[in-house]
């Protein structure tokens, strides 16, 4: 988030790092990244640095109760120290456990703190166009995460179910699109514009759901996957190494879900991606077309219903409205024949 919260203040993080990690810091400074979580960096005493990141529990632009939401939360970063300590897979980037083993310590009532060791890195977002080599090495991370057998995380991570969060308001609003709507500042811009977009997004639902169909029931061949590759997930560690991280959309599913991220070039890389499988992998052009649509298709959904909802005209707002205007058009390119 760009704009740091008023009810969550350093002192209360001070504390919260001295009491249960042990963190004597001597510098904290907000971290302006991502659009959904906040952060911070923090140095200590000895010249370690840290990472934290601060989970809405629930507000204006949530709709997952606090109690599930602290157990997936739980769930998905024990399931990431199990890649990273157990299937060792160094790439992963997990969590700082406490002094008593625990994930993440709660700071009023709105918020849930996670902490890391900082990680040198640049996200590929800012590097030179990405080169053959990069997305192939890339793929090869996911090779190594898609051969871990999924029974190492089976209480921990769940299986897709093809469901898209915030579906049933996007289509709720479709329904009344005729309705003003009074959020905020850009409530009726986001209606007006969702108007002009109404045909294709109906239309890519619909093959959505064809191909999800098609699909059918859970397969032994799913895999563990990530889910949610782009750039800015992507970094480049100090020592040159690339890591993956943030993990919360973890999920057993198609390898399709991860392979998405090497777009048409798929072609050429899944051979240096499959080639040293222990058993001949399929590849399923139905579930890369369904993967390739979905992103678009979540983020509109999202994007609506944080607009329907009470909002200010922020540095966060505005980066939202920019988004959905980019992700509208997405939606309708996958329509285009090729």
């Amino acid at each position: 988030m760009q704009t740091e919260p008023d009810d969550l203040s350093s002192s209360d993080l001070l504390i919260l790092l001295e009491r249960w990690w042990g963190i004597d810091v001597t510098a904290l400074t907000y971290a302006p990244v991502g659009s959904i979580c906040h952060h911070w960096n923090a140095t200590d005493s000895d010249g370690r640095h840290f990472f934290l990141t601060a989970h809405e529990l629930y507000g204006a632009g949530s709709r997952t109760k606090r109690s599930s939401r602290l157990a997936e939360l739980n769930t998905l970063y024990r399931a990431t120290l199990m890649l990273r300590e157990q299937a060792q897979l160094e790439f992963v980037v997990a969590p700082l456990l406490d002094s008593t083993g625990n994930i993440f310590h709660i700071v009023g009532r709105r918020y849930a703190v996670v902490v890391f060791a900082y990680v040198e890195s640049i996200c590929l977002d800012y590097c030179e166009s990405r080169s053959d080599n990069e997305r192939r090495a890339v793929l090869l991370l996911l090779r190594r995460l898609h051969a871990v057998a999924p029974t190492m995380l089976r209480t921990l991570v769940q299986r897709e179910d093809f469901s898209i969060r915030y579906r049933a308001e996007l289509d709720a609003a479709l329904e009344t699109i005729d309705n003003a709507w009074d959020g905020g500042p850009y409530a009726e811009c986001c209606r007006n514009l969702l108007r002009e977009y109404a045909t294709p997004l109906r239309r890519l639902f619909a093959l959505h759901d064809d191909l999800c169909a098609q699909l059918g029931e859970p397969l032994d061949s799913w895999v563990l996957t990530h889910g949610d590759l782009h750039a800015g997930n992507i970094i480049r560690t100090g020592n040159g190494a690339l890591a993956l991280i943030d993990w919360e959309t973890l999920l057993i599913a198609p390898r399709e879900r991860d392979l998405v991220y090497a777009g048409t070039s798929i072609a050429t890389d899944w051979r240096p991606y499959s080639s040293e499988a222990s058993q001949p992998l399929k590849f399923d052009p139905g579930a890369f077309q369904l993967y390739q649509m979905r992103w678009p298709l979540a983020e509109v959904a999202k994007d609506v219903s944080r607009f329907r909802k009470p909002h200010a005209d922020t540095a966060d707002s505005q980066r939202w409205w920019q988004d959905f205007v980019t992700n509208l058009e997405d939606a309708r390119r996958r329509l285009e024949p090729g």
